[in-house]
């Protein structure tokens, strides 16, 4: 393959930053190809013609951008190029801003039968113009419309930049189905290879330093940390923060605040003009990093961090967590409570701080530029290949099946033979012993039946003791074995039915691509409990070190596989996928749409019923339609849906059901403003018990949800376990005192140190409206640490057809006629005053006290039941117990202050509780 690759923002620029490193790290492999035909080229202003520079002269001009000028230049006259062969313009550098521009550039391209290939980084000038320069955000706008209306391929940093470009191609109703591919960045270049020399660098150096890297601008949000260092800095006085990176636009006033800054040249250090050398030594020797960018396309300081080593500190939004993964820290609601109080436990307790760098070490795995490169290469090398996988496909496709469930089988086969046409055949592998009661499946397609031992050949030893996720993974390689099996097939499970007339279009696209339908973002996937848990957990690792794509595709519905791709992943994972669960439809795809994108559209599954109740986990990507339904005999045993309903029935009862889990999301969504400008997040919660430490963090002061729907939180645990003992942890959340819901961890066998996320659902069903206090707990072996009650409490507000802003008004408790000076100073305080403060406050004020007569009577009433119910769980019991214990103890000094609300509205009693909130804050400012 040939591929032009226009560098002319890097050899006009000479940059050594952002992305002109990404470009020179692909330069410098790029010019050395033996495989691919790579010509370089650049635009002078002063010249009509593009100019093609000699790939032996790169090596030079990379080692020496400032001063080396290109020699051997030769004419490019596009209109003669022969494309016969597949030939490629690859925008990789930030061409936006050149003169040539590539709303004139691209038709001219197409017209000469050039291929149009992009690399994009972030869409920050479109979707945060704030943040862009305002030249910059015109160029790129007109660089984006050439996109959407030429590129044959864009590759993307991250799925949450890929994410903003098809949102933003949606938005324009741009219908033209682009092919994508995201290929994380390489974070190795960074080499210790000269001894410092400047003293007043080594100074600073020596010091016990948090460090920041990002130029100087509102996004990078340089001035949340100096927020926070301020009052960190009076109770670690050897404690220092070092920002380095030069100034960038619409930051006058934060250098001016640095400039002037008190602490400035004693604890707190700008370096605006440092090498890759000294920047290297300045992350080896950090104490610890931060980073909390508003916005990142990828975020190359948090894996340059962690890949030495660093306990590393950031915001969770756009790429962030694509890159730091399970390993970095997250201010989730970028409060200062959540920065300062994660510092300040790295610096109180030693033996964690240790055991997180090791945790670091051992789990965070770099990519690199090598990596990043060859992820490139293999598209292009593979491009022949991915045009024929376009052409010449089946008109009619065998439909492969394991079952070993002819209930499930017998009614998908009917809906099948009434929805879709292109049938040739439907394969069926099952059990020995249940092929004589499958002989009696009927259908207008022919039926084979496959004995699971033919094509498990030697795999059939000890295949029933293997874990269900095992099982599947090695039945579906197995199929390869069947010599009846065709080049393309749609392999499915026996509870994925169609919904409605289904066409193969529906997997073949009308330009011969294949369509791959994902459901979730694998890095998203927190839950570890079940066999199939596990292999989405498992995926994450598997597929990252390869530097594939991270998309889970077990969504539920057919398939189109190609059984020559299926053939390679095969022969790659297969002795993997026996030792440990993976996710076969996971596996395939991702594979598939990394090496072969040009092949495959991306596209979000189309389920009904995946998941069965919207409180199972947290969805990523909404089903814009439906196509299939996951089909749970549950659901019509309890009558949620009935044999008898429509498709149309079935969408409209779906929907009535998802709308308050939406409304709580949007909701959700809308809180964390408030959550984030008020500082209304938790320090961490700790929960010590003999030898053993547990700490949560992200625990927000309030929630609002809509009835009858519920609330994931996520929320960061670290677990101490010294003594290496194993144990069993559960989170426990108490609703008013009375026991809600229980997520049990799966049991840590003798892990010094293990920290994860867990997703904690709050149903609201069956909750009035009201206020309720839910409080978290921890049981470790079945014994809670904090008993009776646990002192860390979040508010639940339940309402009902309310929006987040009805009820809570303006986002900003604070006055508005505070001065900067004066809400930072407020803050500062709020952010010393103890987990407790604000509990204890709210536990006083007349909003609790009115119900607390009534809650110790209806808490009997749930022991009584649960005495009834619960025989197994006869622990939380004696905890209920003992919490009605407490409150009859304190119940006549909570009535002596009560005022009875027996009158007022709902809606009044949420006002009292802001109004309540903004005393408070008042309070603490005098």
């Amino acid at each position: 393959m040939i591929v032009y690759v226009d560098i002319t923002q890097l050899e006009k620029g000479r940059a050594n930053t952002g992305i002109q490193r990404v470009v020179k790290e692909f330069l410098k492999r790029a010019s050395l190809s033996k495989d691919i035909i790579y010509k370089i080229i650049i635009k002078n202003d002063d010249i009509t013609a593009l100019q093609i520079v000699d790939n032996s002269e790169i090596e030079y001009f990379l080692k020496d951008m400032q001063n080396y000028q290109f020699e051997k230049i030769s004419l490019l006259d596009l209109s003669a190029v022969d494309t016969s062969t597949p030939t490629a313009f690859f925008d990789i550098d930030s061409n936006w801003n050149i003169l040539l521009k590539r709303t004139e550039l691209y038709p001219l391209l197409k017209k000469s039968g050039f291929l149009i290939f992009n690399f994009i980084y972030d869409l920050i000038p479109m979707i945060l113009p704030q943040f862009a320069h305002e030249t910059t955000a015109k160029n790129f706008s007109s660089f984006i419309d050439a996109v959407y209306n030429y590129s044959d391929l864009v590759m993307f940093d991250s799925l949450s930049a890929k994410n903003d470009f098809i949102e933003l191609k949606d938005a324009q109703n741009i219908s033209r189905d682009i092919h994508t591919r995201v290929i994380g960045l390489g974070s190795d270049f960074l080499k210790v290879d000269i001894k410092q020399q400047d003293p007043a660098i080594k100074e600073i150096l020596d010091k016990k330093y948090i460090l920041f890297v990002g130029t100087i601008e509102p996004r990078k949000n340089q001035a949340d940390v100096i927020e926070a260092f301020e009052t960190i800095a009076q109770r670690y006085p050897d404690l220092n923060l070092v920002l380095i990176g030069r100034k960038g636009w619409k930051v006058d006033a934060l250098i001016q605040k640095i400039l002037s800054h008190p602490l400035k040249d004693k604890q707190l250090f700008w370096l605006n003009d440092i090498d890759d050398n000294t920047l290297s030594q300045f992350y080896q020797n950090a104490f610890l990093v931060t980073y909390l960018s508003k916005y990142e396309g990828y975020g190359l300081p948090i894996a340059e961090s962690l890949s030495c080593g660093n306990i590393t500190i950031t915001s969770k939004n756009s790429s962030m967590y694509e890159v730091g993964k399970d390993v970095a820290d997250y201010v989730v609601y970028n409060s200062l409570n959540e920065l300062v109080s994660l510092i300040t436990l790295y610096c109180d307790h030693k033996e964690l701080y240790e055991a997180k760098k090791r945790y670091i070490k051992e789990n965070f795995k770099t990519t690199s530029w090598e990596q990043f490169y060859t992820s490139i290469a293999d598209i292009l090398k593979n491009f022949e290949k991915s045009l024929s996988l376009k052409q010449n496909h089946l008109k009619a496709l065998q439909f492969v099946f394991i079952s070993i469930d002819k209930h499930n089988l017998e009614g998908t086969i009917k809906a099948i033979d009434k929805h879709m046409n292109f049938v040739k055949e439907y394969i069926i592998v099952t059990q020995v012993k249940l092929l004589k009661e499958f002989q009696e499946l009927q259908s207008s397609n022919k039926i084979t039946l496959i004995d699971e031992n033919e094509i498990l050949t030697s795999h059939v030893e000890g295949f029933s003791s293997r874990d269900h996720q095992s099982k599947n993974w090695l039945l579906r390689a197995s199929l390869l074995n069947l010599e009846s099996l065709d080049d393309e097939f749609i392999m499915l499970d026996d509870d994925n039915r169609p919904l409605k007339e289904i066409g193969i279009e529906k997997f073949i696209a009308q330009d011969g691509s294949y369509n791959a339908y994902y459901f979730h973002n694998l890095l998203d996937w927190s839950h570890a409990t079940t066999e199939y848990d596990k292999g989405q957990q498992n995926m994450k690792k598997v597929l990252s070190d390869c530097n594939y794509e991270l998309l889970s595709y077990s969504s539920h519905a057919p398939q189109i596989i190609n059984k020559k791709i299926f053939k390679e992943v095969v022969d790659k994972f297969f002795d993997i996928g026996l030792k440990i669960p993976i996710d076969e439809w996971s596996i395939y795809f991702n594979y598939a749409v990394s090496l072969y994108p040009y092949s495959f559209n991306k596209k979000i599954y189309e389920t009904l019923s995946w998941p069965a109740n919207p409180a199972d986990w947290e969805s990523r990507f909404s089903p814009k339609e439906y196509s299939f339904e996951n089909y749970y005999k549950e659901l019509y045993d309890i009558e949620f849906f009935k044999q008898s309903d429509t498709f149309e029935d079935k969408l409209n009862i779906k929907e009535q059901q998802l709308k308050a889990y939406r409304k709580s999301s949007d909701m959700f969504d809308e809180n964390r403003d408030i959550l984030s400008k008020n500082n209304m997040v938790h320090t961490i919660a700790e929960f010590k018990s003999e030898d053993m430490e547990f700490y949560l963090s992200n625990i927000p002061y309030f929630v609002v949800v809509e009835q009858d729907s519920d609330i994931k939180l996520s929320l960061n645990y670290k677990f101490l376990n010294p003594s290496n003992k194993a144990v069993e942890i559960s989170l426990v959340i108490f609703l008013d005192g009375g026991y809600r819901t229980l997520r049990h961890f799966s049991k840590i066998n003798t892990d010094s140190y293990q920290e994860s996320i867990i997703e904690m659902s709050i149903n609201s069903k069956n909750l009035k409206e009201d206020i309720y206090v839910a409080s978290f707990n921890i049981m470790i072996n079945n014994r809670y640490i904090y008993n009776p009650l646990s002192p860390y409490t979040m508010k639940l507000i339940v309402v009902k057809d309310k929006t987040a802003s009805a009820v809570l008004g303006n986002p900003t408790l604070l006055e508005s006629t505070c001065e900067t000076e004066e809400k930072v100073a407020l803050k500062t305080k709020i952010k010393s005053i103890p987990i407790l403060g604000w509990c204890l406050r709210w536990g006083n004020n007349l909003l609790r006290l009115n119900n607390l007569k009534h809650r110790v009577h209806v808490q009997q009433k749930q022991i009584e039941n649960l005495n009834q119910q619960l025989d197994d769980q006869q622990f939380q019991i004696q905890n209920l117990k003992q919490d009605i214990k407490f409150f009859k103890k304190h119940i006549d000094t909570a009535i002596a202050k009560e005022i009875s609300f027996q009158s007022v509205s709902f809606q009044q009693r949420i006002d009292q509780f802001i109004f309540d909130a903004k005393i408070d804050l008042k309070n603490e400012k005098h």
